[in-house]
């Protein structure tokens, strides 16, 4: 059992000899030289969508501004007993979408983008 393991006496893995204080590496907390680049500003974007009380599935898109790709992104519904969010995914590299639906009054339903320059989400 994991009690009965001496954990000083196990060494480093020879592989991984400089993974803890790597000399150069694209992401390593310790790195000398990192070749990831900084997100250096971080855009939020919102948008709004009227929800019909009618169960009609109805999709929102928080678009990037020019020049940024999304990173991450959500949605809410403001009708927390009738309101149903179906779906929420990228919308390709630009943008993010949210699939709402309400069975029993108009609902808003708001998606969200985070969105960064392209250059620093770039593989």
């Amino acid at each position: 059992t994991g009690s009965k393991i001496k954990l000083s006496s196990l060494g480093t893995v020879s592989h991984a000899a400089h993974a803890i204080s790597a000399d150069s590496a694209t992401n390593a907390t310790n790195a000398a030289v990192a070749d990831a680049a900084p997100i250096s500003k971080l855009t939020y974007v919102t948008a709004t969508v009227s929800v019909p009380g009618d169960d009609t599935l109805t999709t929102g898109t928080a678009s990037c501004p020019a020049g940024t790709d999304v990173i991450a992104g959500g949605t809410k519904i403001d009708d927390t007993s009738g309101g149903t969010i179906f779906g929420s995914y990228p919308a390709g590299r630009t943008g993010w979408s949210g699939d709402f639906t309400d069975f029993s009054i108009p609902a808003t339903g708001t998606v969200y983008a985070i969105c960064a320059p392209a250059a620093a989400t770039a593989p």
